[in-house]
């Protein structure tokens, strides 16, 4: 995952750390989801200078489509979320389910008006 801006929080760093290793056993439970409801802020760096997003080798996970929904809710000068989906050779039917998850990010309000989604 590739950020481009002027500052990436530590916050982001630990989600991209999730979404890489998804498959490392945590040594204390840590609900994902719950504590990105309960910690839901809007970092300023993120906000005001965040404007293009790389991310290759997605899977479309939970964890990776819920970094995507915070980025493109909160970044006003967000321009290009660029989503390269993981290739599987002879597994066309678990491509299509990535681009299908992938997909639900182009119903996201936007916080930006420029916001280009590429989902390749």
């Amino acid at each position: 995952i590739r950020l481009y801006g002027t500052c990436v929080d530590m916050f982001y760093i630990y989600n991209i750390w999730l979404c890489i290793f998804q498959e490392h056993v945590k040594p204390y439970p840590f609900d994902f989801a719950k504590f990105c409801c309960d910690q839901y802020a809007i970092f300023e760096c993120v906000k005001d200078n965040l404007k293009v997003v790389e991310i290759n080798g997605s899977r479309a996970s939970k964890n990776e489509l819920r970094l995507c929904f915070y980025l493109i809710q909160v970044g006003c000068v967000l321009e290009k979320l660029i989503i390269n989906l993981a290739k599987e050779e002879g597994n066309e039917m678990l491509e299509i389910e990535r681009h299908e998850r992938a997909s639900l990010l182009f119903d996201v309000p936007k916080a930006s008006k420029n916001l280009q989604i590429w989902i390749v």
